[in-house]
């Protein structure tokens, strides 16, 4: 307004107010465009494009490149013709081309060879196909990449999603509960579970059936890692009681004597009792593995408003 007041005797200055009013559109527009990354449909169209914008990129100046140099080749090979007899013509005619849209009966009255023409054509638009199939595969490529980076996440979102109705149930927790490659034995199994009238028995049977394997072989492990450590664990506990013979201790007073003697009672019965305590640590581990009185997990989602905090997170 102050320049159309003030200034209106200057054509230049016009010009200048119609260019800042076209800005401040575009600025606004971006603006709206970038918000819309926020909602909830928009903002997932806005992450695909963002994964696969530096290919689009990439591919279109590729593109650009092969239709100079297909231009400058073909204003080379057929000067006499208007269509490309100019290098902007022939830029623009090879644009359509590579779009399919082409005419090869320009060729019958032009004075060139009309099978060479069709042929230098022809590569022309399986090059582009070419282009256009590689670039396809290149946006799949890159978006499985990104998914398998984050296939981890994704799985581990969905089954939060499911746990609270499923987790424990007594009729059907089977259904999610039985890991890889062991759920193999719902296309089996799960029919059956399905169409009883006693869903509860199966249920717990087939839990029982998936998980016996994963008990026995991690109670082998268990045993296995306890027999392993128990050298190690007699030699720790002989020479620490005997290097106790000669400490002094305030607040526990023994006598050297006793301790001796102590010392030498462990080392006639350390070995049995560490091989005692080898079963009695792996009774425990068996107990505890097929314990089944679990509380269920307490999961709640909550959908929160758009406030600049959530903005702030997001971004």
């Amino acid at each position: 307004m102050y320049l159309r007041t003030y200034m209106s005797r200057e054509p230049y200055l016009r010009v200048m107010e119609r260019f800042l009013l076209v800005m401040c559109a575009v600025s606004l527009w971006c603006r709206v465009v970038y918000m819309l990354r926020y909602n909830m449909f928009m903002g997932r169209l806005w992450g695909v494009i963002s994964k696969v914008l530096g290919t689009l990129i990439v591919y279109f100046c590729y593109y650009l490149v092969q239709i100079m140099i297909w231009s400058a080749v073909v204003q080379l090979s057929f000067p006499r013709m208007d269509e490309f007899h100019r290098y902007s013509e022939a830029m623009k005619n090879m644009v359509y081309a590579s779009l399919g849209n082409f005419d090869f009966a320009i060729f019958e009255d032009s004075g060139y060879n009309q099978y060479w023409a069709t042929t230098f054509f022809l590569v022309f638009m399986i090059t582009n196909v070419g282009l256009f199939i590689s670039l396809f595969m290149a946006i799949v490529v890159s978006l499985y990449s990104e998914f398998a980076n984050r296939a981890m996440i994704y799985h581990m979102i969905d089954t939060l999603e499911v746990r609270p109705v499923a987790e424990a149930d007594h009729e059907y927790s089977s259904l999610v509960s039985l890991p890889a490659p062991l759920n193999v034995l719902h296309l089996f199994l799960a029919p059956i579970l399905l169409t009883r009238t006693d869903p509860e028995f199966w249920n717990t049977a087939i839990l029982w059936f998936a998980y016996l394997p994963i008990l026995v072989v991690t109670t082998a492990l268990f045993f296995a890692y306890s027999v392993l450590i128990s050298p190690l664990c007699l030699l720790k506990v002989f020479f620490h009681k005997m290097i106790m013979i000669f400490v002094y201790s305030k607040s526990h007073r023994v006598q050297r004597a006793d301790k001796f003697m102590m010392w030498v009672m462990f080392a006639i019965t350390g070995p049995f009792r560490i091989f005692i305590n080898i079963f009695t640590d792996t009774w425990s581990y068996m107990r505890h593995c097929v314990h089944t009185d679990l509380k269920r997990t307490k999961l709640s989602f909550q959908d929160k408003s758009l406030t600049k905090e959530n903005l702030r997170t997001t971004a």
